[in-house]
């Protein structure tokens, strides 16, 4: 999935979520955008943190410019092993719903299609049946929200 551009739509979108906790513990630590771009290179992953050493393996997985905020969170989960989670359904979500705004604005399917990455039938289907918030759904929202 392509990185997502934090509009504050895009903000709105994601405060409206119910995050997991580690996420909200990342955010907390980190801040949203390295917090993403950890999510985006190394989600679906654990990593051991190390008590007295970086951890060198995490910070040649992910961009030069969130090595301080990754330093940081190892440096809270020292001697544990910390998940990182995908979250594609939350992205996914996000993702709808910038498609519907866009594409109520004015753009086609075509140039959403080429900006996100994914095929024509693919903004098709989440425009006519968009990927629900966690709080959309029966029992969903439960967990609150982070903002």
């Amino acid at each position: 999935m392509q990185p997502i551009e934090l509009t504050p739509e895009i903000m709105a979108d994601l405060a409206a979520c119910a995050l997991p906790d580690t996420v909200q513990e990342m955010i907390r630590v980190m801040g949203l955008e390295a917090a993403l771009t950890l999510i985006n290179k190394a989600g679906g992953t654990r990593w051991s943190m190390p008590k007295h050493q970086p951890p060198q393996k995490l910070l040649e997985r992910t961009p030069a410019e969130i090595h301080r905020q990754i330093l940081l969170l190892a440096q809270h989960h020292a001697g544990e092993r910390l998940a990182i989670p995908r979250m594609d359904r939350a992205l996914r979500c996000i993702r709808d719903q910038d498609l519907i705004r866009r594409y109520s604005a004015g753009d086609s399917i075509n140039d959403l299609a080429r900006l996100y990455g994914i095929t024509y039938r693919t903004v098709e289907k989440a425009l006519q049946n968009p990927t629900p918030l966690p709080e959309d759904q029966p029992g969903g929202g439960a967990q609150g929200t982070l903002f």
